[in-house]
């Protein structure tokens, strides 16, 4: 029997849970490519985590087959970095 590959990635950006890729596969071979670049692309965004376009919080990336499920997942919660404090600024040096 021939299995039915899938690869899921999901993400929550600004609180809200998407999933705007599920892509099915014939081979494993191909699901696991797919896979690779998927989780390859979501650290990236981890890399660009202290971007302020990057809105993503937590992203997923799923393998598996339609026939058992789940095989590997990899998730990534992005926690941005907190801005650095402005420097005070120094005082004038009073005159002499």
């Amino acid at each position: 029997m021939a299995l039915n590959y899938y690869v899921q990635r999901q993400y929550v950006e600004n609180g809200e849970r998407k999933t705007p890729a599920n892509y099915p596969y014939g081979t494993r071979a191909e699901a696991e490519k797919q896979y690779a670049l998927m989780v390859s692309a979501m650290w990236n965004n981890e890399i660009n985590v202290a971007d302020p376009n990057m809105k993503v919080e937590l992203e997923s990336v799923e393998l598996g087959t339609i026939e058992s499920g789940k095989i590997k997942r990899e998730v990534l919660q992005h926690v941005k970095p907190e801005p650095e404090p402005e420097p005070e600024p120094e005082p004038e040096p009073e005159g002499e």
